[in-house]
């Protein structure tokens, strides 16, 4: 029941990315990047912890991996915008 329940929240989570994919960059899509960037690295660490108890096996360590990489990917994206929000300050 969870990973349907959980599978919802991440559908959601995707389609709310690909909609907002090309949006100019401004308050709402920095907030959207660095909550999404949030909830990957909190599951991250979530999988490491869970994997160092031993309650789950290595496999799960592939999705601490794409994880990460999300999670990173959605930092990254909200540099530009930082940049481009000071220029507009000036």
């Amino acid at each position: 029941m969870l990973g349907r329940r959980s599978a919802a929240f991440f559908a959601g989570t995707g389609a709310m990315c690909v909609l907002a994919r090309n949006a100019e960059p401004s308050p709402t899509r920095y907030a959207l990047a660095t909550g999404i960037s949030t909830i990957s690295f909190m599951l991250a660490v979530s999988g490491l912890f869970e994997w160092y108890k031993g309650h789950v096996n290595g496999q799960i360590l592939f999705a601490v991996f794409i994880e990460l990489l999300l999670g990173t990917a959605f930092l990254l994206s909200n540099i530009g915008t930082r940049k481009i929000d000071r220029i507009n300050n000036k």
